[in-house]
């Protein structure tokens, strides 16, 4: 059950962390506008969601699966979620104040107003995904 479950957090995580990673030097477009990146990410979350969510015997025996409860599976898709909103918002929180820095700019360059869309969203997702894994 252990492995089963670390594998299925671990496709979430490399997809989310391919988006999360996707806003910084070089890639300062929106993801959108790549369209190959965009399809692949989208079929390749597809899947896995069919891989978690679904009991498909012939992919259960290929990867040798372990039978998990329908309620175990949707807390799973639930913690990557969170997991998904907490690197993101890292990441942006992050590349935000590496921009201002190497633009020389000071911090209090950042306005009141993304500072504190920053740090609530960050408390958000932290505090959400402490009150899913406690439930």
């Amino acid at each position: 059950m252990e492995t089963t479950s670390a594998f299925h957090f671990s496709c979430f995580q490399y997809l989310f962390i391919v988006v999360s990673f996707s806003i910084s030097k070089p890639f300062r477009k929106p993801m959108i506008t790549n369209v190959v990146f965009t399809v692949s990410f989208l079929v390749l979350l597809g899947l896995t969601c069919m891989l978690v969510l679904t009991d498909i015997p012939w992919i259960v025996n290929l990867f040798q699966f372990s039978k998990l409860p329908i309620d175990f599976r949707i807390t799973l898709v639930g913690l990557a979620v969170v997991n998904f909103a907490v690197s993101w918002l890292y990441e942006r929180a992050t590349v935000a104040l590496e921009l201002c820095w190497s633009e020389g700019q000071s911090l209090s360059d950042i306005t009141t107003k993304q500072g504190i869309l920053l740090v609530s969203l960050s408390f958000l997702a932290c505090s959400s995904g402490f009150v899913w894994l406690l439930r």
